[in-house]
């Protein structure tokens, strides 16, 4: 990629699109529906009850 082009942009859309395609070719198998697990935001990763 040539710099300042938006290619991450473009990779995270396509890595995006492989990822739903997969879970609806594997919904399509399954009699239960999957739920994409997505990890949890930094900012709300706090210890509670600790100073």
């Amino acid at each position: 990629c040539v710099p300042g082009a938006r290619c991450g942009r473009l990779e995270v859309g396509i890595r995006m699109r492989i990822e739903q395609e997969t879970v609806q070719r594997a919904q399509g198998s399954l009699p239960k529906k999957l739920a994409l697990v997505t990890a949890p935001n930094k900012e709300k990763k706090a210890k509670k009850g600790r100073s």
